[in-house]
């Protein structure tokens, strides 16, 4: 009989008083974890990192592989769970051990405790993190078919900290103590291709020629003679950049930041967009625009390089913006326009951080945050691997977000029989018909019931 001091009163509208009670172990509220586990043994992903991580442990006295806490980590994540507090909550979950490879009824192979995953963090050593991330970057490549152009995104991006880690500093851009991570993006797929993690005391460029320089010579190494453009807001603006692009044969479109010699150079640009704004022939959204191209040297550079400029203004006066590139046979808006499209990127900002709580670095040694970030990379990937499967399901592009809510979160009972496993879920669940039509898909041939 139930213990009555486990039930707790549920509010309700009807006569009859109804109570609750956490008492089946069974049950779970993550049943779609298992299209995760899918799409990563399509992507070999986790296999192939595991064996990079350090583990100094006795083998005799070993319970949890570090796949199966790599797994375990990254699943956890995808489903929600942005750090290790919920493990040793989480760890006898159906569905997570079922995803990670576990027998989901016998308590003896339940998951990792929070202490083992907090641990297991903070084992990861400098050399094992780059070949992680050098074997993350070659998995993204390894599934990439060739493209015409290879357009590549980069962005740096703010993970506030709220403790004392390791190498977090005050930031006054962003008026905070925190992280400044660098972000790479395959443009053309929304991929996540680096993820590096810097001390938030660093300029928007810091390091950012060097992992360009990584990932061209990682793609042209696959692909010899690979057409490569480069895309990035003004914090890139560096002449370092420029001239190595154009010795290494790559475009590039780089915001460039506003000064008294552009705004001159430019002066006849705004004066137009001033007079399409009085005359009333504007944009939709009440702008006068207009475009222009110049050649321009600033102090620091050896030569001039074209720059696109273009003016607006409204009711809230004028706004001028330029870029530097050097594309040929582009008009100016067509050109600034492209640039634009960079804003794009944010969006996968918003995959990693707002649906997968990438900025959730609060392990104490940076070391250990800049492993977390590459977790959080993965489970984007692995993200955007089932985004894709719902896209040609669908022909609808859901965030990450309305990944979990509508295909991880989901509430089911696990039934155990002789010959198989029964997962049983709510005949209510509005995306029911969706949920059967990606599990189908994603098995990898059809089981007699």
């Amino acid at each position: 009989m139930q213990d009555p001091t486990t039930l707790f009163p549920v509010p309700t509208p009807i006569g009859k008083k109804v109570f609750a009670a956490f008492d089946t172990g069974e049950l779970t509220t993550d049943s779609g974890i298992a299209f995760i586990r899918s799409v990563d043994d399509q992507l070999g992903l986790t296999a192939s990192l595991a064996p990079l991580l350090p583990d100094p442990r006795n083998p005799l006295l070993v319970h949890h592989q570090h796949l199966d806490l790599l797994r375990q980590r990254i699943y956890s994540i995808v489903a929600g769970y942005e750090d290790t507090n919920d493990a040793t909550k989480l760890r006898s979950d159906p569905a997570l051990k079922l995803a990670a490879g576990r027998t989901p009824f016998d308590s003896r192979s339940d998951l990792a405790s929070q202490p083992s995953l907090c641990r297991f963090e903070h084992r990861i050593t400098a050399q094992s993190l780059s070949l992680m991330q050098m074997t993350y970057f070659e998995n993204w490549l390894a599934h990439r078919a060739r493209p015409k152009k290879m357009l590549l995104d980069m962005d740096s991006t703010w993970d506030e900290t709220h403790g004392a880690q390791q190498l977090t500093f005050f930031n006054g851009h962003y008026d905070s103590y925190g992280y400044h991570p660098l972000l790479v993006f395959d443009a053309k797929t929304s991929d996540l291709i680096v993820a590096h993690l810097r001390p938030g005391n660093v300029g928007a460029a810091v390091g950012a020629l060097a992992l360009l320089e990584g990932v061209v010579e990682g793609i042209r190494a696959k692909w010899p003679g690979q057409p490569i453009l480069f895309r990035a807001d003004g914090g890139f603006a560096t002449p370092e950049i420029y001239e190595w692009c154009e010795a290494n044969a790559v475009e590039y479109v780089i915001g460039l930041p506003i000064n008294k010699a552009l705004e001159r150079l430019s002066a006849d640009c705004l004066t137009v967009a001033t007079a399409k704004f009085v005359a009333g022939r504007h944009t939709p959204g009440g702008l006068g625009k207009a475009f222009k191209e110049f050649q321009y040297r600033a102090e620091s550079w050896k030569k001039e390089r074209r720059v696109v400029a273009k003016a607006e203004y409204g009711g809230l006066g004028a706004n001028q913006r330029y870029v530097v590139t050097n594309l040929r046979g582009s008009t100016p808006r067509k050109t600034y326009e492209f640039y634009c499209e960079r804003g794009q990127s944010e969006n996968m900002i918003k995959n990693l951080k707002n649906a997968l709580f990438a900025d959730r670095l609060s392990c104490s040694e940076f070391q250990a945050n800049a492993f977390r970030l590459l977790l959080h990379a993965v489970a984007y990937r692995l993200c955007l691997a089932l985004a894709r499967v719902v896209e040609k399901l669908t022909g609808e592009i859901w965030q990450f977000d309305t990944i979990r809510l509508r295909l991880i979160k989901v509430t089911g009972r696990f039934v155990e029989q002789s010959r198989r496993i029964l997962l049983h879920l709510p005949a209510a669940f509005p995306f029911a018909k969706l949920w059967a039509r990606v599990s189908v898909n994603l098995s990898p041939q059809p089981q007699a019931p």
